[in-house]
């Protein structure tokens, strides 16, 4: 019996996937465009960046029936880099490695796209 590698993709882990992908590509189109974002955006950016990662994270902890006894949203606030991490292996094992390298594939090809197009918009001073 031949099993699957690959997790399934919920519609919370699409939005997350999406929402990264999004928001690293407004950054960049800003910073390409030489100008400063609204100031209500940049304060507000890494709370909606929790929020989307607290809908999937409450979302796949009802999916597996898992429950939580602390104070989740709290807890994502102060640790979410360290709790993702151990989150997904505990309960996916080496699968969890898969859709956390697949998050931080899509971070970073969002980065590289903004630098490419800076780089396309400004060309070098000669």
């Amino acid at each position: 019996m031949e099993r699957n590698f690959l997790p399934r993709l919920t519609a919370s882990a699409v939005f997350l996937y999406a929402y990264v992908m999004v928001t690293q590509l407004a950054v960049d189109l800003y910073e390409a465009a030489e100008l400063q974002p609204h100031p209500a955006l940049i304060l507000l950016g890494p709370f909606r960046f929790l929020w989307a990662l607290a809908c999937w994270f409450q979302r796949d902890m009802l999916t597996r029936r898992l429950r939580w006894e602390l104070d989740t949203g709290y807890f994502l606030y102060i640790g979410w880099l360290v709790l993702l991490p151990y989150y997904l292996f505990k309960t996916r094992g080496s699968r969890g490695i898969v859709i956390l390298l697949g998050f931080v594939t899509i971070y970073l090809g969002s980065w590289a796209a903004g630098i490419v197009l800076y780089v396309l918009t400004h060309p070098p001073a000669e």
